[in-house]
């Protein structure tokens, strides 16, 4: 919503979703009568008295709480809201401990604090309250994908196991960052001494790697969720690229195995070649530059394959 003050050039962007100000701006001369002002990013264009102006502007830079609409209030309001919180998130701890479902008793509150309850899950260095509520506020809400990108953080942090594996295996849909973010947990944990990695006869790295058999399947499920290629690259470039080399080689060594299509895998062909393209792309550069050339070379030939099966 755009709106400005009468004749004193002073213009006004507010979010109505997230109910925030995003641009306070004084114009450098003023607006011609009632005419409409239009918005054309990164400029508005006003009226004068023969022609139109065009004034440039700049977004905020949105914090996670302002980008849930957070408001400023006094020092009594926040205090009386952090009491509010509190008893709503012991009340609902209470009642998840008992059995209860909670969705009635979810509805009774406003969604504002329900939010607020999960973000202040997110920004606790510690775990002060369970998972149980956090897990069906997470299926009760329609949240941002930054903040399930933060909830996820705070899990692995936590070492939340009930809400890494919610993640996972229950929520069908992950917005790519968050994928990532978990394959780099499961990753991270894999034990040195239980990674293996195969040789061919030149005592070269062949690109084929054995994972301890626990966490192939989180693995899998996270790669066969659905995914936007274009996010999931800008995701994957900003993985560990020590991280990345372990999961292309564990793709690699997938397609290695003939799958027939439309058998019961949990991860097809089809997804694995995908993955491997999003790799490729978010980190050719450095595939190239750091002596992988055996394992590029065993992916285009295991990737021919799968393709000629599926055709």
């Amino acid at each position: 919503m755009v709106t400005y003050a009468g004749l004193v050039g002073v213009l006004l962007i507010f979010s109505i979703k997230f109910r925030t100000t995003r641009v306070l701006k004084t114009l450098a001369s003023e607006l011609y009568g009632d005419k409409p002002v239009t918005l054309l990013p990164p400029y508005i264009l006003t009226h004068t008295e023969s022609s139109l102006q065009a004034h440039s502007y700049k977004y905020s830079k949105l914090t996670l709480r302002s980008m849930m609409g957070s408001l400023r209030l006094s020092a009594d309001s926040e205090l009386t809201r952090a009491e509010e919180l509190n008893s709503c998130m012991k009340y609902l701890e209470t009642q998840a401990k008992n059995g209860q479902e909670l969705v009635e008793e979810l509805a009774k509150y406003d969604r504002s604090l329900l939010l607020e309850v999960v973000l202040s899950y997110t920004s606790l260095t510690s775990m002060r309250w369970s998972s149980s509520v956090v897990l069906r506020l997470l299926s009760y809400l329609t949240l941002p994908s930054q903040v399930v990108l933060a909830v996820a953080d705070a899990a692995v942090r936590h070492a939340d196991s009930d809400l890494v594996k919610y993640l996972t295996f229950v929520r069908e849909e992950l917005p790519e960052p968050v994928i990532v973010s978990l394959l780099t947990h499961y990753i991270k944990n894999i034990p040195q001494s239980d990674v293996t990695m195969d040789t061919d006869s030149s005592g070269h790295d062949s690109g084929i790697l054995d994972i301890p058999s626990e966490l192939i399947t989180p693995i899998e499920t996270l790669l066969s969720k659905h995914i936007t290629d274009v996010y999931a690259v800008e995701a994957v470039r900003r993985m560990n690229f020590d991280y990345v080399l372990v999961l292309l080689k564990h793709l690699n060594t997938l397609l290695s195995d003939v799958r027939i299509p439309d058998a019961d895998w949990i991860l097809d062909g089809e997804r694995m070649c995908r993955w491997c393209t999003v790799i490729l792309d978010a980190h050719s550069t450095q595939l190239i530059l750091s002596n992988q050339a055996q394992l590029l070379v065993s992916l285009h030939e295991n990737i021919r394959r799968q393709v000629n099966i599926h055709l």
